[in-house]
């Protein structure tokens, strides 16, 4: 596991962890606390946990699915002229 502390654009504590450790309850047990302790002092824990599939693949389709959100809100639909 890793912890990442960031001041910067706002105040957020990162937990990486590799999927076994996240699926470790004692773990996730011990960590609680910590995660209130970080809420009090104005932070937001967030707990990522790594995946079975490709990152690029994974960050293909969020990328693509932000910018697809938009240029719907800059481009909203408009009615079909005939």
């Amino acid at each position: 596991m890793k912890i990442e502390v960031r001041e910067e654009p706002k105040k957020i504590v990162y937990f990486w962890m590799s999927r076994s450790e996240a699926a470790d309850t004692a773990q996730m047990n011990r960590l609680t606390p910590q995660f209130k302790a970080w809420k009090s002092k104005g932070y937001l824990p967030i707990v990522f946990e790594s995946g079975n599939g490709k990152l690029e693949d994974g960050m293909y389709m969020l990328m693509k699915r932000n910018y697809n959100m938009l240029a719907q809100k800059e481009f909203p639909a408009t009615a079909m002229r005939s």
